[in-house]
């Protein structure tokens, strides 16, 4: 499994829990690889023009905003703690531990007091989620920055271990959400990529479509604006590739998923797209066109050679120079003397230019002195372990696999009351990125100006835009204000699916049929993971509002899965964004990842 983190507080704040099946393999993934993969699925939607009717002038007109990404305490613990495995990969320090009921302490209640006592804070409420996975003999990871690691070296997480295949199906990939629950924010983003032999399909929530007649094709569709690409789930706070500023046709977006999903109280994924990961063959890196030569900077012993071939170098491999990653590395390697020899050299912009770092440069003389000695080789190990390696890595991983599919859920804090299960559909087709629909434009006296548009769709069905006088040569006024006939509402078509068919369509989705459906669902999923179970909200709902956690499990056809529950501690006024990918030993992955917009500690 990786997880990949936004985080915005200070680095004494920032520490998380994930729950495991078993002990887990720990390394390190890269923040880029889920920036690309997120920018080659985002759904894309485009309007074809008829010839024979009214037309935009479309190289006129302007391109639709849309965003693109982007102290441990060792041996056994008291309390029923036992702490199995303890050490440091990248950035982390990490504990691994398992917790057992004690006297009058519940398993969840020993593992909080433990992970408050040592500095990976969980507030009391999070106790009864903990127990549901102590009581399946999980073990949680723990982890915190190391001792001058800075928030800007956080990167994902890589997770392998053991879970046993499901006697029916094999790989029964896994989101453990319930835990996120506890101090989630409303309408929370949570996307799903799964890599598996078929197409991935929800067996304990439904299957919903979005309306096509409720998306407002003429102002965020291509063919009039030019080439849309819609961002990721994102926001004001989370900077870096992956969390951009998000857009006006970005938020419509959003707003007409959790509409959607709302419309099934909650336990709904919208399958965004589904494809062979040929097409995805070079998304993560073109290993043909991309390279890094770390063999060529190991001998560069001046720091100012050394950044110059380096920056080269990252730049030949596709990797932002900009990175906060790769900057606090520079940073690591190539200290500045403190006090500064030269006051010009206080800026890194400054400080950092390769010219000023040779010999006879300006900022030469503000490098430490002895015993400090840079080491190129050191220097060169690390952006290969932290960067270079866990890019090539996840594109090996997606090539080896068949599909991947992408799906997405947007709810709020008491609605995740079920763990969302996924199995494999090989009767289903593959779903589109790009949302295609025909436009015929009539213009009424002014030929200059459209009087109706009509949209039709693929399924044939029309939707006729009347009154429009919008002009076709300039397009102001935009089409922000169009009002669509008959109010449609953004759920579509809704499915019971599982591991073979085309699943059950629902045409009744009130309260109490989809409560009826829910209870076979969540049966049926529980006999592919029989821990499968629902949490029951308490009255008034999730109050605490200190942690934000999100779980993440998955499991291969070979027995490997990978999966974590992700968690965080409660630091007030620090914001913590989790990505889940989950890598399962050769037969399925499943990337998880969970937006949340909270001024807390989360996931």
């Amino acid at each position: 499994m990786h997880i990949f983190i936004a985080y915005t507080g200070t680095a004494d704040a920032f520490s998380w829990v994930l729950p495991t099946p078993t002990i887990p393999k720990l390394s390190i993934g890269s923040n880029e690889v889920f920036a690309r993969l997120r920018r080659a699925t985002k759904p894309t939607f485009k309007l074809n023009w008829d010839d024979t009717g009214c037309k935009p002038e479309a190289d006129q007109c302007p391109v639709p905003e849309f965003a693109d990404a982007a102290t441990s305490a060792g041996g056994a613990g008291s309390g029923g703690v036992e702490v199995l495995a303890e050490g440091s990969v990248g950035p982390f320090d990490f504990a691994v531990i398992q917790a057992a009921s004690s006297g009058d302490k519940t398993a969840g209640e020993a593992a909080r007091d433990w992970l408050n006592a040592n500095n990976y804070d969980q507030p009391a409420s999070s106790a009864p989620l903990l127990d549901e996975y102590a009581t399946m003999n999980h073990v949680f990871v723990a982890l915190k920055l190391s001792k001058d690691k800075t928030t800007g070296e956080i990167q994902p997480l890589v997770l392998q271990y053991e879970y046993p295949a499901s006697s029916t199906v094999g790989a029964v990939p896994c989101v453990p959400l319930k835990l996120t629950q506890i101090a989630a924010t409303d309408d929370m983003p949570v996307v799903v990529y799964v890599l598996g032999q078929h197409r991935a399909v929800p067996v304990s929530f439904f299957e919903a479509e979005i309306n096509p007649k409720a998306f407002p094709w003429l102002e965020c569709a291509s063919g009039i604006h030019q080439g849309p690409m819609f961002g990721g789930f994102g926001g004001a706070g989370f900077p870096g590739a992956f969390f951009d500023q998000r857009t006006p046709c970005d938020t419509k977006y959003e707003k007409l998923i959790a509409d959607a999903v709302n419309g099934v109280e909650g336990h709904a994924f919208v399958t965004e797209m589904s494809g062979p990961t040929t097409d995805y063959s070079t998304t993560v890196i073109n290993s043909s066109q991309r390279s890094f030569n770390g063999s060529a900077l190991t001998g560069l012993t001046n720091p100012g050679d050394y950044l110059e071939k380096m920056l080269a170098e990252i730049n030949s491999f596709g990797f932002p120079q900009q990175d906060p990653l790769l900057q606090a590395i520079i940073r690591a390697h190539i200290p500045k003397r403190n006090p500064l020899t030269n006051q010009k050299c206080q800026q890194d912009r400054d400080f950092y230019r390769a010219t000023n770092l040779k010999t006879n440069g300006e900022c030469f003389s503000s490098l430490p002195d002895s015993p400090w000695a840079f080491n190129p080789t050191l220097m060169t190990a690390e952006i290969n372990n932290r960067i270079v390696k866990p890019i090539i890595d996840a594109q090996a991983l997606i090539n080896s696999h068949q599909k991947l599919t992408r799906l997405t859920c947007i709810l709020d804090a008491n609605q995740m009351t079920i763990d969302p299960v996924f199995t494999f559909n090989p009767d289903l087709g593959d779903v589109a990125v790009e949302n295609t629909a025909t436009a015929k434009g009539t213009c009424g006296n002014d030929p200059d100006y459209f009087s109706a548009v009509t949209i039709t769709f693929p399924d044939g069905t029309t939707q006729e835009l009347t009154n429009l006088n919008k002009s076709r040569k300039t397009c102001s006024p935009v089409f922000s204000d169009i009002t669509l006939p008959g109010n449609p509402t953004p759920l579509g078509r809704v499915r019971v699916l599982g591991a073979s068919g085309e699943g059950e369509t629902l045409t009744d989705t009130s309260s109490a049929v989809l409560a009826n459906r829910r209870t076979a669902m969540l049966a049926s999923a529980t006999s592919l993971m029989p821990t499968i179970t629902e949490h029951v909200v308490p009255a008034g709902g999730v109050t605490d509002g200190s942690l934000a956690s999100t779980a993440v499990a998955a499991q291969g056809n070979g027995g490997t899965p990978s999966p974590g529950a992700p968690g965080a501690p409660s630091r007030p006024n620090n914001n913590i964004n989790f990505n889940g990918a989950v890598s399962l030993g050769g037969s399925a992955l499943i990337v998880v990842l969970l937006v949340l917009h909270v001024l807390l500690v989360a996931v």
